[in-house]
């Protein structure tokens, strides 16, 4: 089933004169999400490299261009990937079914859909935590002044800055030079739409929520930023919150429970989920 929209009109009024942020050199991940019309593809075609847009999670929109890159490819794409990962996609749209919004572009009428499923892609064994912090120390400098956050509270800001040094950035096929991205000697920046490459088999990707859309321009994961909450040890969290581990090995869910509890399972061999054993 679907749910669609007639969108009228959406009004936004936000801040001028600053630049959006994609992926950055020096950041712990690059951040997806996926339509039902790109797990349909993924599903028909069978292919053995995936290629994926940036989404921004910041929940604002700046006026003045974008910094970084906006595309990866995954290569080495298995039949065990794929699957483990179309076997979490559909777990997490179970949550929410799809949404679509109608709305037209050179006269035709098209859909589009409001609420795809975010995920945020790490290399193999350096997810890090709290997730959805970028963890880049050079933020300043790679983002040309802009922070661009997806965690806006203060202990989560804390951590991203405080413990930059220590997280490893995104492993790529082919090193980054740092400051490709930007222009010299401009304000007017741009996003580079060359593919950045990564193998599938050395990355892990984390299935954190759906999007949640405030306008045309704002997005931001509410199941993202509760995960942040459970995160923080200064104050306890009263939301439910959940996270999808997807790799070539397996699939693995975590949840978070008021009270500090968590409990992890594992997907067993006929789909269903396992307790994984406590230590």
């Amino acid at each position: 089933m679907r749910i669609y929209f007639l969108m009228i009109s959406l009004v936004w009024v936000g801040e001028i004169g600053a630049h959006n942020n994609y992926f950055l050199p020096g950041d712990a991940f690059f951040s997806t999400s996926f339509t039902e019309k790109q797990i349909g593809k993924l599903k028909e075609e069978q292919a053995t490299e995936i290629k994926l847009g940036y989404q921004r999670l910041d929940n604002q929109f700046m006026a003045c261009g974008n910094v970084g890159y906006s595309v990866l490819q995954l290569t080495d794409v298995d039949e065990a990937f794929r699957s483990n990962l179309l076997f979490a996609y559909e777990w997490m749209r179970e949550k929410e079914m799809s949404q679509f919004v109608k709305t037209q572009e050179d006269g035709k009428e098209l859909l589009f859909e409001w609420n795809p499923v975010v995920a945020l892609i790490y290399s193999k064994g350096q997810v890090a935590f709290p997730l959805g912090l970028k963890f880049n120390e050079d933020w300043e400098e790679q983002g040309a002044g802009q922070y661009g956050g997806f965690l806006d509270d203060g202990w989560s800001v804390m951590q991203d800055w405080k413990r930059g040094d220590d997280v490893a950035a995104l492993s790529l096929s082919e090193p980054l030079a740092p400051m490709v991205h930007l222009r010299e000697s401009s304000d007017v920046h741009r996003t580079v739409n060359e593919p950045l490459v990564m193998k599938a088999t050395e990355l892990e990707m984390v299935f954190v929520g759906l999007l949640k859309k405030n306008s045309w321009v704002n997005n931001e994961c509410l199941n993202l930023k509760n995960l942040a909450r459970h995160e923080n040890w200064l104050k306890a969290a009263d939301e439910d919150a959940f996270f999808l581990l997807v790799s070539s090995e397996g699939v693995r869910l975590t949840r978070y429970l008021p009270g500090k509890m968590k409990e992890e399972l594992i997907m067993g061999e006929s789909g269903q989920w396992v307790e994984l054993e406590k230590k």
